[in-house]
């Protein structure tokens, strides 16, 4: 569990399973209660600013967006790793709004909803790629 804790317990090495973003924190990374940290799309031009608004060491952390971004109105995050046989359980919700009113409501139930649960889903396939691949070489 402490292995696959390491891996997201610092913003700059989230980039490793979420390859299709880019992150900078406002100072070394390591995730704590009150961090900032500000992500973006590839080939993007705004960054949209979040905070760690709950962390236990080697178990959770939660965070939240802090300024609406071109999509979405709000969004919070829980990540639990919970320990299973000698392996590690990664276990996340995700809670958003969309902007656009009725029309927003409207787009969350045709793709929202599966687009974002399809970005989770990849994210969490890759950071179980990345903690093996580490796993193995220690």
């Amino acid at each position: 569990m402490e292995e696959v804790f390491s891996l997201v317990s610092n913003i700059n090495n989230h980039r490793l399973f979420w390859p299709e973003y880019e992150f900078k924190s406002e100072d070394d990374g390591k995730l704590k209660k009150g961090l900032i940290y500000h992500t973006r799309e590839k080939g993007t031009e705004k960054w949209v600013k979040y905070r760690i608004v709950d962390f236990k060491e080697n178990y959770f952390y939660s965070g939240e967006m802090l300024e609406e971004d071109t999509f979405l109105k709000k969004l919070r995050y829980e990540h639990y790793f919970i320990p299973v046989d000698n392996m590690t359980l990664s276990i996340e919700g995700v809670y958003y709004t969309i902007g656009y009113g009725f029309l927003g409501r409207i787009l969350n139930f045709f793709t929202a909803e599966r687009i974002i649960k399809k970005r989770l889903l990849k994210a969490h396939l890759k950071l179980k790629e990345v903690a093996e691949k580490r796993k193995l070489r220690s």
